[in-house]
């Protein structure tokens, strides 16, 4: 990460406008569904046309392959916002004047991936704490694609304007929408999970008082080392902004 990403939060969207095309980067598992939402909101508010603004999901693909991106290119080149999940390697195609994303602590992130991702695949999952003990290599391939670079924070490939920060989300939406010169909606709460992964029998939820809990959180601080580096710098500046 270089100098001028690390000090992007702290510069508080002193140079954002939405005179050129603004893109959402929505990684996964950090509340983008919430934060895409807002931001629709606040622009359709704030007069822009609500055509004008490309938002994944209710029709609309993501942009996650070069075919996904061509099929709706035309949509894409006419709209003043792109809010969606982005191959980090197509954001350059679309020709972003100003790019925002949003991470999260990548433990607490790699956990909701699992109550989401898996338990919507398998319907008899084993409780994570079963998988950890009995069955590393199955523990380890469900939390894979974390642990690759593809599935790492890799934020010097953007050059974001900004980073907003999953545990301090609703502070910095407040931030973020006042600096754009939009209205301040308030961040609404959108879970993507079906019903029947959030009801799952395997949920997991940290207890950190639990010998077990503080066992995998150590191991997946080791995996995830690179990811928590980065959310810790990025979170640093947040909070001294």
């Amino acid at each position: 990460m270089d100098d001028k990403s690390a000090t992007a939060t702290a510069n508080l969207f002193q140079s954002i406008s939405c005179d050129k095309k603004l893109v959402f980067h929505h990684i996964p598992k950090c509340g983008g569904s919430s934060l895409r939402e807002t931001l629709r909101m606040a622009l359709v508010c704030g007069g822009y046309d609500p055509n004008s603004v490309y938002i994944a999901g209710s029709g609309r693909t993501n942009l996650m392959s070069e075919n996904e991106l061509l099929s709706v290119k035309a949509q894409v080149d006419n709209s003043v916002a792109i809010l969606s999940h982005i191959d980090a390697g197509l954001i350059k195609q679309i020709s972003p004047g100003k790019i925002i994303t949003c991470i999260r602590h990548p433990i607490t992130r790699a956990i909701s991936a699992f109550n989401h991702f898996t338990l919507m695949k398998e319907s008899e999952c084993e409780d994570l704490v079963t998988l950890f003990k009995q069955n590393k290599g199955k523990f380890n391939s469900l939390f894979g694609c974390l642990y690759s670079r593809r599935g790492a924070y890799g934020l010097g490939a953007c050059n974001y304007e900004y980073v907003l920060i999953y545990e301090r989300l609703q502070e910095d939406v407040h931030k973020m929408l006042a600096k754009l010169g939009l209205p301040n909606i308030p961040l609404p709460h959108i879970d993507p999970s079906p019903l029947a992964s959030r009801n799952h029998k395997s949920r997991f939820c940290f207890d950190q008082s639990n010998p077990d809990h503080q066992e995998i959180w150590k191991y997946l601080e080791t995996k995830l080392e690179p990811d928590i580096q980065i959310y810790n710098q990025y979170l640093k500046a947040a909070e001294s902004a």
